[in-house]
């Protein structure tokens, strides 16, 4: 047998959101997005990052999708989530860096 195998109550593994972060690549002078907003994140499973911003914020069994060229910093508090996915490809842009999706993490959090 082979694969990835988890093992949890039946209720977590069920009732998982996919988010995705929405928006713009982020360009240089430009302020990142927050985590904490909910305008940050779509569940739409179709246009994904380009579809309607959530009413909430991301979930402690959310999966939680960083697209490519994104940008979010979480200055406030500490968050918990079921997964954390970084979307990139290896594509050089114009100024000769990978376009590499980040998250920010500002404080002493345990």
């Amino acid at each position: 047998m082979n694969g990835d195998f988890a093992v949890g109550q039946n209720g977590q593994f069920n009732n998982r959101r996919v988010l995705y972060s929405r928006g713009p690549q982020w360009v240089v002078g430009t302020p990142a997005m927050n985590w904490f907003t909910s305008s940050t994140w779509s569940d739409d499973p179709v246009l994904q990052h380009d579809g309607a911003a959530i009413s909430n914020t991301p979930q402690p069994t959310d999966i939680c999708v960083v697209g490519r060229g994104h940008r979010i910093n979480a200055t406030t508090g500490g968050f918990t989530i079921g997964s954390l996915v970084f979307e990139h490809d290896t594509i050089l842009e114009g100024n000769g860096f990978e376009d590499v999706p980040r998250l920010q993490i500002n404080g002493n959090y345990t």
